[in-house]
């Protein structure tokens, strides 16, 4: 079976979508090949998640042991008036 190598990073977020960097990359340098930004809903999001879950025998995931990225999110802040 052949590789597809994928790298997805969450760009943006709000209360009801959400903004992916969706990046094909070249297996030997990791590289982007081709990229695509993706906005989808939290229901649309759920269903793609299901969707890998279920595909689980053809899909390995792997996530960076660098976690540095997603700490430097922006939190919300509740703004009092």
């Amino acid at each position: 079976m052949k590789s597809l190598w994928v790298e997805i990073k969450v760009l943006d977020y709000d209360l009801e979508t959400v903004g992916f960097d969706f990046n094909v990359l070249n297996p030997e340098t990791k590289a982007a090949k081709s990229t695509s930004c993706i906005r989808m809903s939290l229901d649309e999001l759920r269903v793609f998640i299901d969707a890998l879950k279920a595909s689980a025998a053809n899909i390995n995931l792997t996530a960076p042991n660098n976690h540095r990225q997603v700490q430097d999110l922006p939190v919300a802040k509740i703004v009092q008036k």
